[in-house]
């Protein structure tokens, strides 16, 4: 009996999961093309919705390596709104601060960008 409700648990947390990455990337393309007209705008909006959908955007958007790397970086570390949702659902009715856990990848994402800008710059040096 505990082996099957733990099998099905799972599953329900797999497929909760699976949903949202889906529910997110499908938002993401919507909103991709809806903001066709405006590119800047609308690269940081799938860049901010779903981590996946997000760096394929940026990786055929043409940007420079320059800020390409940057912006990956930034994208990845934040994990993007679709990884809060995800987060949010399997904290369920635990105490944790959702908003705390936000805050903290936001600023996570800042300090890759910077981190990565940083090797961008530094590569440049030796480079040239």
């Amino acid at each position: 009996e505990l082996i099957d409700t733990s099998v099905m648990n799972g599953l329900e947390a797999a497929a909760k999961l699976g949903g949202y990455i889906i529910l997110f990337s499908i938002f993401s393309g919507a909103v991709s093309q809806f903001l066709a007209p405006l590119p800047g705008l609308r690269l940081v909006l799938a860049a901010v919705t779903e981590v996946t959908t997000g760096v394929h955007t940026l990786s055929q958007s043409g940007l420079p390596f320059a800020l390409l790397f940057p912006a990956v970086c930034a994208c990845t570390a934040f994990g993007g709104i679709s990884a809060a949702a995800q987060t949010k659902c399997m904290l369920g009715r635990t105490d944790l601060d959702i908003g705390l856990y936000l805050w903290a990848k936001c600023v996570n994402g800042a300090l890759a960008a910077l981190l990565a800008l940083l090797f961008v710059f530094i590569l440049q040096g030796i480079v040239l």
